[in-house]
């Protein structure tokens, strides 16, 4: 994983994703089009504790038959380093809709992380 230091234990990571135009045109599952989405997660450790908080721009492969728009996302997080390996955290996740006149979603998850060895 790649991240800028910004010191006093604060971190940005940048992605950039980029998707591949796998689903069917004909069954009006994809666009046909290759999807870029850019992104950037500002990260604050205290200790075994991690704050965050993202933001993103998906940029959409549009068709001249698609009425999919490129959007927005923002969201925030918590993580805890509960022992070695082991980690738990809860997410706030907020996506514009890709569709005009339809609500964004907007979801909290829950999750652990274990790091396995081999």
């Amino acid at each position: 994983m790649t991240y800028v230091d910004l010191g006093g234990d604060f971190y940005l990571e940048p992605s950039v994703k980029v998707k591949l135009p796998t689903a069917s045109r004909k069954k009006r599952l994809g666009t046909g089009r290759v999807d870029v989405t850019a992104s950037a997660d500002l990260v604050k450790d205290i200790g075994d504790f991690s704050l965050y908080a993202h933001g993103r721009r998906k940029f959409a492969g549009k068709s001249t038959e698609s009425t999919i728009r490129s959007t927005w996302g923002a969201g925030a997080g918590a993580s805890l380093k509960a022992a070695e390996g082991f980690y738990i955290g809860a997410d706030y996740d907020w996506q514009q809709s890709a569709f005009r006149g339809t609500k964004g979603s907007s979801e909290i998850t829950g999750w652990t992380s274990i790091t396995v060895a081999y």
